[in-house]
């Protein structure tokens, strides 16, 4: 980005240099045939179009663009995983870590915010790790499991427009007699949501659970977009995949 930035620098000197040239020039041709009093208004004439030149050419070629931006909302898990060490946890691993490693090669912002408590999520406090990011229409949001749940509400609630949308194995039914757990799940899907994102993408498996595939429908009437049904990735878990590896989904983010 900075030698970019720097080419870029270097060719507005050297178009700065060539209107200045020309400005000269003009002056100079006028000036044989012209009084002094004409020759300063053409000199201010000459000013102020150099001036909205300048300002143009700043806008259209040396503003910098904001880079694109992917965020990775991991899954849920089981109570079992609670008392684990961090280092043998695996909601926030699977493919993430390889993604967040390709995507950094790439030179593109990519984030996995660790989601507080996954074994019993809590909207609200999803919602407060998320705002810790500057969502816009250049993020990307990618969700696995109960964390497509989230980002579907969250966007509904929040009406932000988004670059893309995409569900890696989505989950909207509710597991086990845990209140906790149901309201995080149950809540109306805001079908608006799909006005106001470029694109939205949807993994699924023929060996995906059957919750889960009612899940992916769910979310399909209510928003639509694409369904790539990848063959034996079950709920798009290593131990499901057999790899941390996943192309598919990086494609999908770099097109």
């Amino acid at each position: 980005m900075d030698e970019k930035l720097n080419e870029l620098t270097d060719l507005k000197g050297k178009l700065q240099e060539m209107v200045k040239g020309m400005v000269r020039e003009k002056i100079r041709e006028s000036a044989r045939e012209t009084s002094a009093g004409k020759i300063l208004a053409l000199i201010e004439t000459a000013e102020k179009e150099y001036g909205r030149l300048k300002k143009l050419f700043e806008k259209c070629v040396l503003e910098p663009k904001t880079s694109k931006q992917v965020i990775i909302v991991h899954g849920c898990t089981g109570a079992d995983e609670k008392s684990m060490n961090p280092r043998t946890r695996t909601y926030n691993r699977h493919w993430m870590p390889w993604l967040k490693k390709e995507l950094t090669t790439k030179g593109i912002d990519a984030e996995t915010p660790l989601m507080p408590n996954p074994w019993a999520p809590v909207y609200e406090k999803y919602k407060e790790e998320l705002e810790k990011y500057a969502v816009g229409e250049n993020t990307i949001l990618v969700g696995h499991s109960c964390g497509c749940a989230f980002l579907v509400r969250w966007l509904g609630e929040s009406k932000t427009k988004i670059n893309k949308l995409i569900l890696v194995a989505p989950w909207k039914i509710p597991y086990g007699s845990n209140p906790v757990i149901s309201r995080f799940y149950e809540y109306p899907i805001d079908e608006k949501i799909k006005f106001r994102v470029k694109e939205v993408v949807m993994f699924t498996s023929d060996d995906e659970e059957e919750d889960g595939k009612k899940s992916l429908k769910i979310f399909h009437d209510a928003l639509g977009g694409k369904i790539l049904d990848l063959k034996g990735h079950g709920h798009y878990t290593f131990g499901d995949m057999g790899t941390e590896e996943f192309p598919e989904l990086l494609e999908v983010i770099m097109r």
